[in-house]
């Protein structure tokens, strides 16, 4: 006759070697810690990565400033732009109304730099900031007004600059090179009128798609004047109100973009160091872009995925290796600790 089974009073997880011995609260206690352990380990990976990926994107970001003053205020064009105003006595006289001057005799000078910079315009402006003559294609905008121009008024302050604005009556974004026209050679002397560039935009947008990355040029006015995303330019940054859009084409920097009165805002806020979007997080890093703008600084963002950094898929298996790691190891301190 087989003897009786015992009978069991409990669950059958009860009868383990460490239950029986009283050890499921320190196994409770493993699991937590552990879990506790995996969770910083984790934290630890993101951060260190992230911080990796920060002082990587500085240095695209500087690579890109840099590209961006070459384009501009380090530019061949503005050493050029800059002698124009210096040392060319016809330019002066033309500013100052000279009689007997023709506009073919000025014609002849800007030809040179605008072929040699692939230049779309040359314009020459008096101290009232009205337009005396300009070599380019198209209609005449000799007399037009442009005082109330940043990149005119820094120049009449004896200040070069760069400046970025969409077209009088088209759509496309150019880019501005404005100097002084100094009465005598030397920089001290009085200011008597402007020169201007104007270039296209184009290589500024493929600056930013050179970068690899989520990238904007924002304006100080907080506008997104270029975007690595088509669906991001001309948005705004921060909160869109009504009364906010109204004030923008004051400047006239963006055309006819906002004449409606309707905006779009960029998916993201530029004050933090971290942006939440398409349900995902990305690393935010800044740049100032100075351009001797009256208004302020230009900003260069760039933006990273995180899961770019470490995917969804390795942070989980290295994690769930690290909690089996820790676990066996509790697991067996307990079961020794028992034993004694």
């Amino acid at each position: 006759m087989k003897p009786a089974r015992p009978v069991r009073h409990g669950l059958w997880w009860q009868e383990l070697p460490l239950w029986r011995l009283h050890a499921w609260r320190p196994l409770l206690g493993v699991l937590i810690a552990s879990l506790v352990l995996v969770w910083a380990a984790d934290q630890l990976l993101l951060a260190r990565r992230s911080a990796a990926e920060r002082e990587r994107m500085g240095q695209v970001l500087e690579q890109l400033d840099n590209t961006f003053q070459s384009l501009t205020l380090r530019s061949e064009a503005v050493g050029a732009l800059v002698m124009l105003g210096l040392n060319e006595p016809l330019l002066k006289q033309m500013v100052l109304r000279a009689p007997g001057l023709r506009a073919e005799d000025a014609h002849g000078r800007l030809r040179v730099p605008r072929e040699r910079f692939a230049l779309d315009s040359i314009y020459l402006l008096d101290a009232e900031g009205r337009v005396v003559v300009h070599d380019t294609q198209g209609q005449s905008a000799v007399g037009r007004d442009l005082q109330n121009q940043p990149y005119v008024q820094q120049a009449l302050k004896g200040v070069v600059s760069a400046y970025a604005a969409v077209g009088r009556n088209t759509p496309e974004r150019w880019l501005y090179l404005s100097a002084p026209i100094y009465q005598g050679g030397e920089p001290g002397s009085p200011v008597i009128g402007t020169v201007l560039f104007r270039m296209p935009f184009q290589k500024a947008d493929d600056a930013l798609s050179f970068s690899g990355q989520d990238a904007v040029l924002l304006t100080p006015d907080g506008v997104a004047f270029a975007a690595t995303r088509p669906e991001w330019v001309f948005a705004l940054a921060g909160s869109v109100t009504q009364q906010r859009v109204q004030t923008l084409p004051g400047r006239e920097q963006f055309g006819r973009q906002f004449t409606n009165g309707v905006a779009s805002r960029l998916p993201f806020d530029i004050q933090r160091e971290g942006a939440e979007f398409e349900g995902k997080t990305h690393l935010l890093v800044h740049r100032a872009l100075e351009w001797n703008d009256p208004g302020g600084p230009w900003q260069l963002l760039m933006l990273q995925s995180v899961d770019a950094l470490v995917s969804p898929a390795e942070r989980i298996a290295l994690a769930l290796s690290l909690w089996l790691v820790l676990m066996a190891g509790g697991v067996a301190g307990l079961m020794a600790w028992q034993q004694r």
